[in-house]
């Protein structure tokens, strides 16, 4: 905004937003990247890249165990639980497209702990493939990480916890999978 001379009122008209939003995004309360990461690199004549090298940091938008999931309708949410840094590796035209979960409990265990954060792809359901894990979203909008199989016209949801529970078979054209869980890590605590 310096380098460029602008305002935030400047930055609410050029991205097509409302004035308040200009401010929590500017603040870190705004998941920018799910909503206006294309308007703000338009609006300052950067690429996604640039902007994400930027920004550096992934939305942990929500906690996450086998009995109650989340809501899924929080990703989309104006404020995150917290931040953490981006996986290695991720293309950074991926990083936009990822947003975080945080592990509470020993319900997904032994293959996620009481505190990992889950790094999740959005809008990946092209590309899940066999033993994948997903997150598959129930009627009531409730999030949960399941490992898929795919059996003829089947969908087979297994819980990860061990010892398993009977899993989910689903018709593939009613089963909503809709996001791919890209990676893992333990974190004690990440902060600007």
């Amino acid at each position: 905004m310096q380098q460029k001379g602008v305002t935030q009122a400047d930055m609410a008209r050029g991205m097509g937003i409302p004035a308040a939003n200009v401010h929590r995004i500017l603040q870190g309360n705004r998941i920018t990247f799910l909503n206006n990461l294309e308007k703000l690199g338009n609006f300052f004549n950067v690429t996604l890249q640039e902007l994400m090298q930027l920004c550096g940091k992934i939305p942990v938008v929500a906690e996450i165990s086998e009995k109650d999931g989340f809501d899924y309708s929080r990703i989309e949410s104006s404020t995150p639980l917290s931040w953490v840094p981006p996986l290695c590796g991720l293309k950074s035209r991926t990083i936009q497209r990822i947003y975080a979960l945080r592990v509470v409990g020993n319900s997904l265990e032994p293959v996620y702990r009481d505190g990992v954060v889950i790094y999740v792809k959005r809008d990946s359901s092209e590309k899940i493939k066999d033993a994948d894990s997903v997150i598959y979203v129930d009627d009531e909008n409730r999030g949960y990480i399941k490992r898929v199989r795919f059996s003829n016209s089947f969908v087979i949801l297994e819980n990860l916890k061990s010892p398993p529970c009977q899993p989910m078979v689903k018709s593939q054209k009613s089963v909503k999978l809709l996001d791919l869980v890209v990676g893992s890590f333990s974190l004690e605590k990440f902060d600007d």
